[in-house]
Parts: C-alpha cells; structure tokens; sequence
C-alpha cells in the first residue's frame, strides 16, 4: 500500500518480496524433511511423502491433502507437511492480489474497500454454505479461506488512514479483540464447524488487536509487545515451517519410549531450529538484495542458492534413496498388505429405504444352503470379522446376512450426533423390518467398538474427534451422557430383539492397540531392544463401563457374550504380534484379516447354538 501511494508499485517487484520471503526458509525445510523421512519413514509413506512434497512446492498442498481421503489413511500426525496446506492457500491468494492491487492502483481508496468488502462478503458466505456439504472442503479449500486473507488486506488500507479513537474505546476494543481470540483457543475443539462462522471471532479479533496496536497504546499491546511475544513474532514463519516436521519425527524416532523429558526437549528444539532458520536463512534473504543481476539477469550468489536447493527438493521428490526392509519388518507391516484389509463381500442385496446404497446386506457363510438362518450387524469392528465369520459360517455350513458401516454402533435408536451418520438410525430400522419379514433367521451377532461409543474418547495415542451419541427420540438434547445415552440403546435393542425371538449374540469389543503396525515396526527399527506390551488390565478399565453394561442385564435378556480377549490375552498381556510375526492390528483399532481367520473359533457359539 505504501509503494502504491508512493506511485512506485510494481507487480514484479511485489513477487520477489514474495519469493525472499518464502522460499529460502521453506526449501531448507523440505530439504530436511525429505532427508528425515528417508530415514524414518517406511517404503508406501515415503511415496506419499514424495507426492506431499511435490504438492507443497508447488503450492497445492491444500487441495492434494483435501482429496487424501481414506478410512485407514495415515493420521494428520504422521505427514509431516501437512501444515502447508494453509500456506498453499496464501500464495495461491497473492499470485492474483498483485494484480488485483494493480487494477485498482488508480481508484479511491472507498471503492477499494468497497470491492474488497464485496469479495470477502462473498468468499464467508461460501465458506459457510461449504462447510454445509464437507467440512474437509470447506476447511481446505482456497475460497472459502480467502476472506480471510481480504482481512488482511483490509487491514493494510486502513493502517495507512489512520482513526484515532477514544482511550476507553480502545482499550475496550483490544480486549475485545483478545477475548475472540482467546475463545477460539480454549473453547474450539477438534468438534468445532470451522471454518463457517467459527472462524470470524479469531480473524475479528486478529484484525482489531492489530490495527489497535499501529495507532493505539493499549493494555493488551503493552502485553503482546513484551519481548517473549516479540521474539516468538520475529520468528513466526519459521517456527510455523519447523514446528510440524519435529513433532512428527519426534513421534516417529520416540515410538514406543515417549516421555515428558523428551517431549520438553522437542520443543525447546523447535524454537532453536526455528531462531537459526530466522537468524542465518529467512533474514539474509529478506535484506534488500535482488536474487538477478539487474544487467544481464542472471542468478546472483542467492538466487543461485535458491535455485540449487528447488533443484534438490525435486530430485528428492522423483527418487528414493530408502534402504531395502528386513524380512522382519516386512513380516509386521504385512499387516496392511492388501491381503489383509477387510474382506469384501460380493453377494449383497439392497433392503429397504428410499436409496439402496445406503441399505445394503450381504450374504456370508455357506452359499449353497438355501436359507439364512442368522444375522450380524455391526460398524467397521464388524467389517474386520467378516473373513473370519465367514469361514467358520461355511465350517457349520450356515448362511447369514452381514449389515455393517463404519461408525454405525449396532444399537437400535441411536448414531453419532454428525451429519455424516444422520442415515446409521434408519438404516438400522430398516434392518430391524427385514428382520422381520424373514423369521427363518433365528440367531443375530451384535458387534461393535463398543467402548469408543460410550465413553465418547478415542483410545491412549489413537487420534480423532469427541464421539458425542444421540438417541433417535431426543434430538435435541445432546448434553446427557454417553453412559446413559449407550445403557437405554442397549437395553432398546435387547428388548426389540428379545420380542422378535432372536437369539442374541454379542461379540465384546477387541483390544484396542497403543502402535499400529507402521508403529509397531518402526519401534522395531529404533527400539530394537524395547518391548512394547499391551496390558490385558488397561482393556479391562477401558471396557469398565460396557463390561458394567452387558453382566448388568445379561441375565435379562439372555444374550451371550463372547470374548475375543480369552483367545487374544493371558492373565497379564494381550498379543499385538501372531505366530508368523505380523502384527495383529493394522491400526490402533483394527485387526487383520488373517487373524480374524485365525480366532475364527471365537464364533462357534453362535453357529452350535440349536435352531
């Protein structure tokens, strides 16, 4: 704005600020980075890596990461460039604000503001609407965050026309300023709609402490202007491009012996690494130098440097360098061969509803029996025992009908308050009607991650949102408890089921894991010496409430309840490794398809019991 005025603005010089600022920093980054994840990373997510590499270079990020989808996709905390999304965006931004700046180079500042005002009216409604249909979209997505970079731009306008304001006005203005941003930080959750109307708080409160603090003195910027504060903002960009991949490899390298020493250390390291980025990379570049020599545009020294290190970062992005695996290693990450996934059912038959996709069984067990004679119903816990359970249905020489989804808890009346599992109640119902319709089916299995549902937490160093439950009749009440939400959906369930003449089955939740197999090898790899042990009494405790539960009205209703735990663990430990050394989960919550063929023992009960 200042060169603006000063008739002096150049599109091309806009972008070599651009690229001193950016650049140098980043590239020495993903130099680092690539070098790291050689090291610690395994052959698949090193490719992927590679991809995320190619993306954050060439500014993508965010979109790449929008479309990398995937019920078993690596966790957030495994990618250690996932925070470039947010500057993919930025540069996306200032590739056309340049020119947009030069369009109106000549106009009144108020329709300036004006336009600008328009196109962020605009991109906030779209956010919002956005968020509406994907939260992963909305979130990623360039439109719907340019808004908030028009905040920005909004900003410079106005810090260059100053308004002086009354003290008190102020003063109640930067406090006001503080609080919105202070109610994002405490009170947002990984729950959070965000970006929508979520997000307007911290940027309002970003914009008003920053104009404040141009043309005012105020309490909270005699506090933010403290040289703690200071130091953390002259280091900010770089800290912002450090801080990601040191957790992730913290994490990677520490597998299995994580403590809080070593996590204090992580962080310490952070603001070193990052004060030595600022100090001998980001500032040199940022002093008035040129990268070409304005004569014969050439590169000089730093341009050449520059140009040198986007020619690494590419080479390391085509090829790798990764050592070969062990057999041992290969043995644990086997886990998620293809093989392994859950098996795939091709016999299915839509039941119900208005959209069959939504509605579908599948039939399971011996093919050439004529009747279906039992039922299983069941979220992705159940989608893991499909291979097992069909094998021991064909031993019996029994034909069932298997329903299941991922996130869908086999209770009747109840779902995950989301948009995403608004259909699990119907579809459920709907079931419950074909249960109905065919009273040759004598027996039904009920299996689920029953613990995840009732205390609403995912397990120890397994990441994902709060699970909130809600009942089907009680919609608008979202503050009981999951306890209570998960006792009357279960004794729901048991008594609609009891009345159809069923014989109930319920298959009790599997262990869940501390290391998925990618965990559980590198561990292997770092570790050699340590041994990670996963202890039968923590599956007890995390299961307390459930357990509670089911020996509560066992004798009510008369269900069986089967326990892969009596095959899966001895009086202290619980196994994470089979016999043929692969691991038994693929991640934290899963097990492999092989092991659910090998504990397929686990559901004779439910075929021996008499028709």
């Amino acid at each position: 704005m200042v060169d603006i005025e000063a008739n002096e603005y150049s599109v091309l010089k806009f972008y070599n600020r651009r690229v001193k600022r950016i650049l140098p920093a980043l590239i020495v980054v993903l130099i680092v980075t690539t070098l790291l994840s050689m090291w610690l990373m395994f052959p698949d997510d090193f490719n992927d890596y590679q991809s995320s590499l190619i993306a954050t270079l060439l500014f993508y990020s965010n979109y790449f990461f929008m479309f990398d989808v995937g019920y078993f996709a690596a966790p957030a905390e495994s990618k250690p460039l996932l925070h470039m999304w947010s500057l993919a965006v930025e540069e996306q931004f200032y590739l056309l604000y340049p020119l947009y700046l030069l369009i109106f180079k000549r106009v009144q500042k108020k329709l300036f503001l004006l336009c600008t005002s328009f196109l962020l009216l605009l991109s906030f409604i779209y956010a919002i609407d956005l968020l509406n249909e994907s939260v992963r979209k909305a979130f990623y997505s360039t439109p719907s965050r340019v808004w908030e970079l028009m905040a920005g731009s909004m900003l410079a306008v106005l810090n260059n026309n100053p308004i002086r304001l009354n003290k008190w006005v102020a003063e109640s203005l930067a406090v006001i300023g503080l609080v919105c941003i202070l109610i994002s930080v405490l009170l947002y959750s990984q729950n959070t709609a965000f970006p929508g109307l979520a997000a307007f708080p911290p940027v309002l409160g970003t914009v008003l402490i920053i104009w404040l603090g141009c043309h005012h003195e105020t309490f909270v910027g005699r506090i933010l202007s403290i040289k703690p504060f200071v130091f953390v903002g002259l280091i900010s960009y770089s800290l912002y491009l450090w801080h990601v991949p040191i957790l992730v490899f913290y994490k990677k390298y520490n597998i299995g012996v994580e403590n809080q020493l070593s996590f204090i250390i992580c962080l310490v390291t952070m603001f070193i690494v990052a004060y030595l980025s600022w100090r001998f990379i980001e500032a040199p570049f940022r002093k008035n130098s040129k990268l070409l020599k304005s004569s014969t545009l050439r590169p000089n020294f730093k341009g050449a440097t520059l140009i040198i290190g986007i020619i690494v970062v590419i080479y390391a992005a085509v090829f790798n360098f990764q050592k070969p695996l062990t057999p041992e290693i290969k043995k644990i990450l086997s886990a998620n061969s293809p093989a392994n996934k859950a098996a795939k059912l091709n016999d299915c038959f839509p039941f119900g509803g208005k959209d069959s996709k939504l509605f579908e069984a599948c039939v399971i067990g011996e093919m050439s029996n004529t009747i279906i004679t039992f039922a299983v119903i069941g979220d992705s816990h159940g989608k893991m025992y499909l291979a097992g359970l069909d094998q021991a249905a064909k031993q019996h020489g029994r034909k069932g009908v298997f329903i299941g989804e991922g996130g869908c808890l086999a209770l009747i009346g109840v779902q995950q308050a989301s948009k995403k599992f608004d259909h699990c109640q119907q579809r459920t119902d709907e079931f419950i009607n074909y249960l109905t319709l065919n009273p040759q089916i004598k027996d039904i299995m009920l299996i689920s991650r029953w613990a995840v549902y009732a205390e609403g937490e995912q397990y120890k160093n397994a990441k994902g949102r709060k699970i909130i439950l809600q009942e089907k009749q009680n919609q608008s009440q979202l503050m009981m408890s999951n306890h209570l939400v998960f006792e009357r959906a279960f004794i729901r369930t048991m008594e609609v089921l009891q009345k159809l003449g069923l014989n109930i089955f319920i298959l009790n939740q599997t262990p869940d894991s501390n290391w998925s197999a990618k965990e559980l090898a590198l561990a292997q790899v770092m570790h050699p010496a340590t041994e990670l042990v996963l202890y039968k009494s923590e599956y007890e405790n995390r299961l307390s409430f459930v357990n509670q539960v089911f020996n509560k009205h066992q004798e009510t209703y008369g269900f069986t309840l089967i326990s892969p735990s009596e095959i899966m663990c001895d009086d202290e430990k619980c196994q994470i490794i089979d016999q043929n050394g692969v691991s038994i989960y693929r991640d934290n919550a899963h097990i492999t398809r092989s092991f659910s063929v090998a504990i397929k023992q686990i559901f004779n009960p439910l075929f021996k019991f008499p028709d």
